[in-house]
């Protein structure tokens, strides 16, 4: 485990999934209006801080699937399936 997830956990074991669960929905609002920000003006600046707000979800998301006991794993398998479902619907899309 690296130095930032033990701490990461510490901190989410601190607040707890009540408050971390709030914080992450403020993340995620933050992210989805930083996307549309650099979609009406794709400077620098809002690019730099789309990437501010992934890592702060990424973050809080980590936090989440501690605090609810979630298998890591098990969520790496769950998005290999869904990337595999896009690629057979892109195939599908082609012929």
């Amino acid at each position: 485990m690296l130095d930032w997830e033990k701490q990461n956990i510490e901190n989410a074991e601190h607040y707890g999934y009540s408050e971390q669960s709030l914080i992450l929905n403020e993340e995620l609002s933050e992210l989805i209006q930083a996307i549309s920000k650099y979609r009406r003006n794709n400077s620098k600046k809002n690019f730099d801080n789309i990437i501010e707000e992934i890592a702060d979800v990424e973050v809080m998301l980590h936090q989440i699937k501690h605090l609810l006991g979630i298998n890591p794993k098990y969520v790496e398998q769950i998005k290999i399936e869904k990337v595999n479902r896009t690629k057979e619907r892109i195939a599908r899309e082609m012929i």
